[in-house]
């Protein structure tokens, strides 16, 4: 009797660690489908983030510089690329006072609005209090906490700058392979805001770059979308070579890319 109630209980427990599994297995394929969603939507926004830089681009000859020009305010009081750039993603942002600071009495109303093409659609629409929208896609400055600052001409540079515009032609690394604007969840600041809150240069300090509580992605698991000067956009894996990331940060920096260095 006791042998028999010793098979029943081990039927038992086969039982329930069998639904257990088939529980977990639903939930685990729940998120996966959920992430992929989430990431594909995200990467859809880029995209069309890099359709209207390009366009921008294709009218004014060059990518938009990542700060308004505005001699008086230092960079992070000063308007962000986002708008004059916003009018060529067929989204326009309001009568912005261009020549006062992004959360000047006249600006933050707009800073408080939430823009749908500027951020990536996963977390909460909005901060927990009411504020300035934050932004998860920044442009790339190149390599260096000091990028957005260096002249076009020095190789760590990139795309984006506080007082620099980048045409096609300066891009000698090739547009296909110079990054442009990454997602990222750290350190977020306004969309509307330049310096760090949208433009930032690689900090070669704090390696690796990609993942959660890194300097780029933490939104998606398994890497990050990058929206590339060509128009494209990739997802990129935690476990690429710190020197290849540095090296797409870069306008002409004159790196050889390894060999299949996107898969």
């Amino acid at each position: 009797m006791q042998r028999e109630r010793w098979r029943f209980s081990i039927r038992r427990l086969l039982f329930v660690v069998a639904v257990i599994a088939a529980l977990l297995g639903v939930q685990i394929a729940v998120r996966d489908a959920r992430d992929d969603l989430s990431r594909s939507q995200c990467l859809n926004l880029l995209k069309r983030i890099g359709l209207g830089l390009m366009t921008y681009q294709n009218f004014k000859g060059t990518y938009p510089s990542g700060t308004v020009a505005n001699a008086s305010l230092p960079p992070e009081k000063r308007l962000s690329w986002y708008v004059p750039a916003s009018p060529y993603m067929d989204y326009g942002i309001g009568d912005i006072a261009k020549a006062e600071p992004w959360d000047s009495p006249a600006n933050l109303p707009y800073a408080e609005t939430e823009i749908p093409i500027f951020r990536c659609s996963i977390g909460p629409s909005r901060p927990a209090k009411p504020g300035p929208v934050p932004t998860q896609y920044v442009g790339i400055a190149g390599l260096g906490v000091d990028a957005p600052t260096l002249p076009k001409s020095d190789r760590r540079a990139g795309v984006f700058g506080y007082d620099r515009a980048t045409k096609i032609a300066d891009i000698k690394d090739g547009p296909s392979t110079t990054m442009m604007v990454a997602e990222t969840w750290d350190a977020r600041g306004s969309w509307l805001a330049g310096g760090p809150a949208t433009v930032r240069g690689l900090d070669p300090v704090r390696t690796p770059y990609i993942g959660p509580g890194r300097q780029f992605g933490g939104l998606h698991r398994g890497g990050v979308n990058v929206l590339f000067a060509d128009g494209s956009v990739r997802f990129i894996s935690p476990s690429i070579d710190p020197h290849v990331f540095e090296a797409l940060s870069t306008i002409a920096g004159g790196e050889t890319l390894p060999e299949g260095w996107d898969r």
